[in-house]
């Protein structure tokens, strides 16, 4: 009897032993499910500012959503990394891809105009032709009916980043008083989740358009905006160029105390972002 209980208790031992030996399997993922999680990393390789391997990554993720037969997030994929490049001067066959795009948008009759148009108007504005990236803007504007709110801030917030933000008060005016008013109608119902980037786009464009004005006070109203919202979202690259505004507008309002709060903070992130 006494054999038998010490046969099992080395069995047992030994089992053990052996689980605990074995590497931790890894998630299974199947293509859908891997390309989501692919999105997310590379979101946050963006938000440390890591745009190469952001970039990498969604690309192999555009490739499982087009495996999973997902056509509609592959195409949207792609138009994402085309701005992404665009916006990072990174070098790439533009008009080829965006040719592609626009035959496969065709085909599987996705109607996905507005990324299409996004996308372009980058291109040009990157080549410096901003007249016809304006032109783009508007054509697409006047010949189809947006009623979509996000649509209209997106799309307003593009046109002051190609003016180089040297844009007309009224437009100044519709982007803050759309930005606020998309701000209240998501803080109303829960159930909607509120598209933090889309505010962090408008709120940094206001403030450079205010700072275009000259008019500091209201620029540093919108900065701060912009800043509360990206340290939300962790989105620790974008608090730099803010935090270098909010300085530089307090310098020249003669307030120095604030602007050295504001370049100690741009230290801390520059380190903060060094050491990732």
């Amino acid at each position: 009897m006494k054999l038998i209980i010490k046969g099992l208790l080395i069995l047992i031992l030994s089992a053990c032993s052996f689980k605990m030996g074995q590497a931790p399997k890894e998630k299974v993922f199947n293509t859908s499910e891997r390309a989501s999680y692919l999105v997310k990393r590379s979101k946050a390789l963006r938000y440390r500012g890591k745009i190469d391997g952001s970039i990498k990554i969604l690309e192999n993720a555009s490739l499982n959503f087009l495996a999973s037969g997902n056509k509609k997030e592959f195409f949207l994929t792609n138009i994402q990394i085309l701005i992404l490049s665009l916006t990072n001067n990174k070098k790439r066959e533009y008009e080829k891809e965006i040719k592609k795009l626009e035959n496969f948008n065709q085909i599987n009759d996705l109607k996905m105009d507005i990324p299409l148009t996004v996308a372009k108007a980058y291109f040009y504005n990157s080549k410096n032709k901003k007249r016809i990236a304006l032109e783009i803007l508007n054509n697409y504007e006047l010949s189809h009916s947006i009623e979509d709110l996000k649509t209209k801030i997106y799309l307003l917030s593009i046109r002051f980043e190609i003016s180089d933000y040297d844009v007309t008060n009224e437009q100044i005016s519709s982007l803050g008083k759309k930005s606020s008013m998309y701000e209240k109608e998501y803080s109303k119902n829960n159930e909607k989740k509120i598209n933090l980037e889309l505010l962090s786009k408008a709120s940094f464009n206001l403030g450079n358009a205010f700072i275009k004005k000259g008019a500091l006070k209201k620029a540093n109203y919108w900065l701060l905006k912009n800043y509360k919202i990206n340290k939300n979202l962790q989105h620790y690259v974008k608090l730099i160029p803010t935090l270098t505004l909010l300085k530089n507008n307090y310098a020249e309002m003669g307030l120095d105390k604030k602007s050295n709060y504001y370049e100690n903070l741009i230290k801390f992130y520059t380190e903060f972002l060094n050491s990732l």
